[in-house]
């Protein structure tokens, strides 16, 4: 579905005069709600997957620290390479990774290496690191209504605009998040019915 399809189903379902910009942040934020319910439920969205390292440069680490990628949304996995070998970056959280970093038994080691993320940050220990394979899941894209303006009206154009990155299911997911959050309680077959009466 394109936005202004996706725009035309939801001002069936509730009387709201948005501009451009207005519906495509609001679309955007029950978007990023949406993938936060559908990744709690293990669904597959490798539409969203990056794989630093894996044809693509790999994360850059700097002493023991590197920064996250602009559009990181979740951590996957991490690997780094040791001889000719890889090795899976075990992630802590801050109690785990402050324990094992004064552990004299268990300390991190190039075969055994250990990371946690902060803010917008990444720690590895041990801190020699300097490449890692870094897979995590990316921000969907924000979602651009553009358009033009016609007789003083603004009108749609897919052109100029960003559309949603998913399928249509899971465009239907979204629209209902959309909908709860401005109050209305509707099946996703209610908005499939609206769909197919465009």
């Amino acid at each position: 579905m394109t936005l202004e399809q996706i725009r035309n189903i939801v001002v069936n379902f509730v009387q709201k005069d948005w501009t451009p910009e207005q519906f495509a942040s609001e679309l955007h934020y029950a978007q990023l709600r949406y993938f936060n319910i559908v990744l709690g439920m293990d669904k597959n969205c490798q539409q969203f997957v990056v794989k630093m390292g894996e044809g693509d440069p790999p994360l850059m680490v700097s002493g023991g620290w590197a920064t996250l990628p602009s559009d990181f949304f979740r951590f996957i996995s991490a690997t780094i390479q040791t001889g000719s070998d890889y090795v899976r970056v075990r992630p802590c959280d801050v109690e785990q990774f402050d324990y094992l970093r004064q552990s004299p038994i268990e300390y991190p080691t190039s075969d055994y290496p250990i990371l946690r993320i902060i803010d917008d940050r990444v720690q590895f220990l041990p801190a020699d690191v300097l490449y890692v394979n870094f897979i995590y899941y990316r921000v969907p894209y924000a979602p651009v209504w553009g358009y033009t303006i016609s007789g003083g009206v603004m009108v749609y154009d897919s052109t100029t605009s960003t559309e949603l990155d998913w399928d249509e299911d899971d465009q239907i997911g979204i629209i209902q998040v959309l909908l709860q959050d401005l109050g209305v309680i509707v099946s996703q077959d209610q908005i499939r019915q609206k769909n197919d009466s465009q």
